[in-house]
């Protein structure tokens, strides 16, 4: 049933972003987790969206994660990354540079951008960050509790929000 439901997730982003859209770091992320909109995600907004990641993938209600259901969310979210990597392609954008977005070489004109800067980490290192008592089990609770190190490591700028400077070139 999860595959069922990632392949429909990705069928889904896939066709709202095939309109022919460019694709700008950030601006997904924000859409998503930005839940009052004010353009900047907050570590309150944070725990709220990853609670309700919980309940999407916790799919057989046994209320833990283990290696086997990471591995298959990693597996969503690889699924995604190759949509919108075939999007920006369409789209004459190279995926890992984002257009617009950043100060490149050439004094940061548009579509100079240095890339997304998103952090990659798998679902599986989650589960060494954040299984709190090593059992190798993540526990709603523990994932919950977790929000403010997922946000940290986000917070690139360290300014206490995500925002659109938090996707700009890593330096």
């Amino acid at each position: 049933m999860f595959r069922t439901s990632s392949l429909a997730l990705a069928a889904v982003f896939v066709a709202s972003m095939a309109s022919g859209q460019s694709i700008v770091a950030g601006v997904d992320f924000l859409a998503t987790w930005d839940a009052d909109s004010d353009g900047k995600v907050t570590l309150a907004e944070v725990a709220e969206r990853r609670a309700s990641l919980w309940a999407l993938f916790d799919e057989n209600g046994d209320g833990i994660w283990q290696a086997g259901d990471l591995k298959l969310i990693d597996e969503h979210i690889a699924a995604e990354a190759e949509a919108k990597a075939e999007i920006m392609k369409a789209n004459d954008q190279v995926p890992g540079f984002v257009h617009g977005m950043g100060a490149g070489a050439n004094g940061g004109t548009p579509g100079a951008g240095a890339g997304a800067g998103t952090v990659n980490i798998s679902s599986l290192s989650n589960l060494d960050l954040y299984d709190t008592d090593k059992n190798g089990i993540l526990t709603e609770a523990e994932w919950n509790a977790g929000a403010p190190i997922w946000f940290k490591i986000r917070d690139r700028n360290a300014d206490g929000v995500l925002d659109m400077a938090d996707f700009g070139p890593v330096l």
